[in-house]
This record gives C-alpha cells, structure tokens and sequence, in this order.
C-alpha cells in the first residue's frame, strides 16, 4: 500500500516506549516471589511485602512522567494512521447515509418495499 500523499487519521496517538497508568502494583508472581524469599530468609512475609511497596513507591516518585503522546513520526506509525484514515472515509459515508433514511421515511419504506419484493438469491430464476 503505497502511504505517501493519502490522508492520515487524526485519531492517532504514539505512545509506544511510554507507560500506562501508575503501575498496578507487584501481582500475584510479586507475592509469589515474596513468600519464597521469605520462607528462605526466615522472615515475616508480610514485611518484604511491605518493603516492595516502600521500593514501588520511591521508584514512581522519581520517574520522570512519561511524555504525551503525539501523532506518529515514523515509517509504521504513518502507515497505521494512514490505514485508520482508510476505514474512517468508507464509515463516515456510511453513517450519513443511514441518517438520510432515518430522514426520509418515504425512502426507508420504498427501499425496505423493494427488498421484499426482490427475489430470492438462493432461488432459481429460469
């Protein structure tokens, strides 16, 4: 598909590289990993836990918020945002023409009145 000149969406964002949310904490392997070193070292489970929530939350204070995305600069990025922009123009006249029927009653009726009338495409026509 040959990208260069065609229209490219606006309702792309590169966010690769960047991360989503806040983190959502270590997970079960995190818990995992905790009862193991804990059942090794002897110790309280609930105190390494608590010591990788004090490490998570330092950590996320002192990294750097990650950048906005914005529209795509390279080669893959374009090609996305131009195949977006492919499927946007066929959508939008698709919804415009089905809000004309839903404005013209008359037509609704005359196109669902040649629908029924129309023969069967399974059926033999000889």
């Amino acid at each position: 598909m040959r990208i260069e000149g065609q229209r490219e969406s606006d309702n792309v964002e590169d966010v690769r590289g960047s991360r989503f949310g806040r983190g959502a904490g270590i997970g079960c392997g995190g818990v995992l990993i905790a009862l193991v070193i804990a059942l090794i070292t002897g110790q309280d489970p609930a105190q390494i836990l608590q010591l990788v929530g004090l490490v998570q939350e330092v950590t996320q204070q002192t990294a750097p918020p990650p950048a906005p995305g914005g529209p795509p600069a390279d080669a893959l990025g374009k090609f996305a945002s131009v195949v977006l922009a492919s499927t946007e123009d066929p959508h939008a006249v698709l919804v415009r023409f089905v809000e004309d029927l839903e404005a013209s009653p008359q037509l609704l009726a005359r196109l669902r009145a040649l629908a029924h009338d129309s023969p069967d495409p399974g059926q033999d026509r000889r």
